[in-house]
């Protein structure tokens, strides 16, 4: 084999390899990386740079392939998984704030034992579907529960008469209705936002239970009522491996009840609250904090 030839053989090899690294991959952000591709995973883009080095890539950040740009014509978009995820389910649990004011007219011990009342725990489940990048809707459910008791209280029974003894409340409020989402994925990072709001149903129970001191009276009953109630809350999301997610989250969850039915184990009595937004009505109003783990799918 003479020079001539030699040359020419080595010359076409080297086109011939530089013709496999003229593809084009183009970020999320904009950014260009000339290589070759290698592999295209579920999960990651395998490529070579123009040193020859294997680099991995999130799929989530490769908006576009051209494949041999500097030859051809034809582009192809990079092929599997979107840019944004369209099923994100969400599991939350935290603390909750009762909003409802304090009757100004009982007497400190009861003021005292209501506001520690207020405070509780909460945990939701909500499930959302993206049919935008930015806009989705889904369902959403939360359980708001508190509970408290104390001794040496003095109290109206139902009876009418004023009794002082031990006195307890179990409360839950339980909320479900339609949710709708507006999320904002900051470029090239973890994080995303989500501001959701909807409109539900929300249940209200309440057992209550009295023991007086100086005799064997005691009143166990059980206060319950339904009412349409409004939701919105904020969250931020930071993902820490592929589709899974924790986030942190505020709540405000409206409602009143304009009656209520009291069990007393053996009636039923109605009580009709006066007023749209007149201060007999119950407030189901809280406020919850909450920290969770998300699960996305593409």
């Amino acid at each position: 084999m003479n020079l001539k030839t030699t040359i020419i053989i080595l010359s076409l090899c080297f086109a011939f390899n530089m013709a496999r690294g003229q593809d084009l991959i183009i970020t999320t952000v904009g950014d260009s990386v000339k290589c070759r591709i290698i592999d295209i995973g579920k999960d990651f883009i395998v490529y070579e740079n123009m040193d020859e080095h294997k680099v991995y890539i999130d799929r989530r950040r490769v908006a576009k392939i051209d494949y041999d740009f500097y030859s051809k014509k034809i582009r192809v978009a990079a092929p599997g998984r979107k840019e944004w995820t369209i099923i994100r389910v969400s599991l939350d649990g935290g603390a909750g704030f009762m909003l409802g004011k304090i009757d100004k007219g009982l007497n400190s011990e009861l003021q005292d034992y209501y506001k520690k009342l207020k405070s509780g725990w909460v945990i939701g489940l909500t499930g959302d579907y993206f049919i935008r990048e930015y806009f989705g809707f889904g369902l959403k459910y939360n359980l708001n529960k508190t509970r408290y008791s104390a001794d040496n209280l003095s109290v109206n029974a139902m009876d009418g008469r004023l009794l002082t003894g031990s006195l307890s409340n179990s409360i839950s409020i339980h909320y479900i209705g339609p949710d709708f989402a507006i999320r904002y994925m900051l470029p090239d990072t973890r994080f995303n936002f989500l501001l959701n709001f909807g409109m539900g149903y929300m249940h209200y129970g309440n057992k209550e239970s009295f023991n007086d001191s100086n005799s064997d009276y005691s009143e166990t009953y059980k206060l319950t009522g339904s009412s349409i109630g409004l939701s919105a809350g904020i969250s931020a999301d930071y993902y820490i491996y592929q589709d899974y997610a924790v986030g942190i989250g505020i709540t405000y969850t409206y409602g009143s009840l304009g009656k209520v039915e009291v069990n007393k184990g053996n009636a039923i009595e109605v009580i009709r609250l006066t007023g749209l937004s007149g201060k007999d009505r119950v407030n189901l109003s809280h406020l919850d904090i909450t920290i969770g783990i998300r699960w996305s799918y593409y």
